[in-house]
């Protein structure tokens, strides 16, 4: 897969970037990211390098604007995927005569791209279906993927839960209360009050001390609780063969 930002800022470019290769990882898709200051240079790459999947563009570019590159692109591929990302949303009826398949209007939110990911590569009826929480933060309710989920532990009266994509959440909630909601085979807790998603361990760390821990994806680390360090490991190692006889992979490989 082949997906192109089209954008003059540099800092809009390269951020967004970033964010779709992160999104590749952490679904485990096959796919290259490329950039282009401007309409000129995408569309000279288009002619050497060959169509792409995806196209991200901005509408307000020095030399030729974006809807003009979506309309010659237009005339040489008219099926790869058009998100227009602008600063204003009037440009709807000419962003029809180009198929565009959304708006992002900056400065959007994170969550705002992921839920247009999700529907491009799982359709609307897949991304509704993909389970979540609605979790309650500084009384603004959000929706968090239950597979996004690497770690959780209490802080306090809340239970900070960090994300594959490298944010948290803090809900008022405790770890257990958090635990019976999460009915998916992934998740075990592994020390009082900490509980790690096993999709993303990526290796078991031994300490001199005779401590061990998880290393999860991103470098996070979560101790093995002694006294349970058995039942862990024997969890631990029955949920890879249950995946591998699955043919299902990690997360995190």
């Amino acid at each position: 897969m082949r997906i192109a930002v089209v954008d003059d800022f540099q800092k809009d470019r390269d951020s967004l970037a970033l964010y779709l290769e992160g999104y590749l990882r952490e679904r485990n898709l096959e796919g290259d990211v490329f950039g282009y200051p401007g309409g000129e240079e995408f569309l000279e790459a288009f002619e050497e390098k060959g169509s792409f999947d995806i196209v991200f563009m901005d509408i307000y570019m020095n030399g030729i604007d974006g809807m003009e590159t979506a309309r010659q692109l237009r005339l040489k591929d008219k099926s790869c995927r058009l998100i227009f990302v602008t600063s204003s949303d009037s440009f709807a009826i000419e962003g029809y005569k180009v198929q565009a398949f959304r708006y992002l209007v900056k400065p959007f939110e994170d969550e705002e791209l992921r839920l247009l990911l999700d529907e491009l590569f799982y359709g609307e009826e897949g991304a509704k279906k993909r389970p979540y929480l609605e979790i309650r933060q500084e009384r603004v309710s959000r929706k968090v993927y239950i597979d996004e989920i690497v770690m959780a532990e209490l802080e306090g009266h809340y239970t900070v839960l960090y994300l594959s994509g490298g944010g948290t959440v803090r809900a008022r909630m405790t770890v257990r209360e958090l635990e019976k909601q999460l009915t998916e085979k992934c998740f075990l807790e592994c020390y009082r009050n900490i509980l790690v998603n096993l999709d993303y361990v990526e290796q078991v760390e031994e300490g001199r001390a005779g401590w061990e821990a998880f290393v999860l994806r991103g470098g996070k680390r979560a101790l093995i609780q002694r006294t349970k360090r058995s039942q862990v490991r024997q969890y631990f190692t029955d949920y890879l063969f249950w995946k591998a006889e699955r043919g299902e992979g990690r997360h995190g490989s």
